[in-house]
């Protein structure tokens, strides 16, 4: 009898370690997106009169143009939640992430 508890607690505490390390990831750093994505972009929201950089937008996408897509989206999403004037959005960069860098390599 007490060998099937110790069997049946190991077999729920397995169970348990499997289904956690299952989970979705949902709170990704820089650099865990460098791994995942081919292509990052940061646009930059600047003062339209002194030309200072006012915030930072980094986005990760498997294609070019989605990263600079979502980028520019994120810049224009945060100008109209703050009620911003005067401002404007470019694109800094579009590179490739860590992920490509060391396949071609």
């Amino acid at each position: 009898m007490v060998k099937k508890l110790k069997f049946l607690k190991l077999v729920i505490l397995l169970k348990f370690i499997i289904l956690t390390s299952c989970v979705t990831k949902k709170d990704f750093t820089n650099s865990d997106l460098e791994e995942i994505y081919y292509y990052k972009s940061q646009s930059i929201l600047l003062d339209k009169f002194s030309s200072t950089k006012i915030k930072e937008f980094i986005s990760y996408d498997y294609s070019s143009q989605g990263s600079r897509s979502k980028s520019m989206n994120k810049c224009i999403n945060y100008i109209k939640s703050e009620k911003l004037e005067n401002v404007d959005c470019k694109i800094k960069f579009v590179k490739f992430t860590n992920k490509i860098e060391s396949s071609i390599e």
